[in-house]
Order: C-alpha cells, then sequence, then structure tokens
C-alpha cells in the first residue's frame, strides 16, 4: 500500500473492525452473504474508502477499510450497519423486525483485538 497524498497531507489509514451479530445467530448464509458484500462495497464507494480484506463469516464480518483521516471509526461502523440493517431487512424476510433482543440483524463493531488503541464502536 501506499501513501495518499491530499491537499495539505499525507496519509495511510486503515481500520480494521469486526462485526458481530448480536444474536451469533447464523444468518449471513447464501444470498444474505453475497448482498451484504455488495452494500459493503457500495457504502465504501460513496465514502471514498477501499475495501483491503472482507471476509465475511455466518455469524460475524471481519473487514479492513482503507480510510480518510476525517473518517472516525465510530461514523464508519455507523454507515455500514445502518445501510446494511435496513437493506437486508427490507430484502430477506427472515430478517424482518424484532424486539431489540431477538433481533437476528442487530451488529456490534469492534477493532480487531491485535490493535495497540482499545477502541468499541456500538451502533
Amino acid at each position: 500500500m501506499e501513501y495518499k497524498h491530499d491537499h495539505h497531507n499525507v496519509h495511510l489509514i486503515v481500520d480494521p473492525l469486526i462485526g458481530y451479530l448480536r444474536s451469533r445467530r447464523k444468518v449471513l448464509l447464501g444470498k444474505g452473504h453475497d448482498r451484504l458484500q455488495q452494500v459493503i462495497q457500495e457504502v465504501a464507494q460513496e465514502q471514498h474508502w477501499s475495501v483491503i480484506a472482507l471476509a465475511l463469516q455466518p455469524d460475524h464480518m471481519p473487514f479492513v477499510i482503507r480510510t480518510t483521516p476525517n473518517t472516525l471509526s465510530t461514523a464508519m461502523a455507523r454507515l455500514i450497519k445502518g445501510r446494511s440493517a435496513k437493506t437486508m431487512r427490507e430484502e430477506f424476510s427472515c430478517l424482518e423486525a424484532a424486539p431489540f433482543s431477538l433481533d437476528p440483524f442487530s451488529m456490534i463493531f469492534h477493532r480487531w483485538p491485535y490493535q495497540q488503541r482499545n477502541h468499541c464502536a456500538v451502533s
């Protein structure tokens, strides 16, 4: 990876995040898996981020995104979670809104554990 040169700064910001489904139910399978990948790519493209790695699993989603200096990890998690939850609930009837504690698509985002900073973004 190379440094990105903007008007007044040079940066290389890579954010590794992992999103867990709150219920840890295995709902990211088949068409849902493919659609979620597509939604994450769309959000990244709209925000001028680049997805470096995206490895969706049935119950969690680790990914690495290269962002800009003015992007917070919490904002990144909020944008991805908001768009993906809305889209997935509209397109897949099995993820219809349920009580919060039973909601199969309620997500929690964390930084990967090997990071020096202890940061958590919950949305």
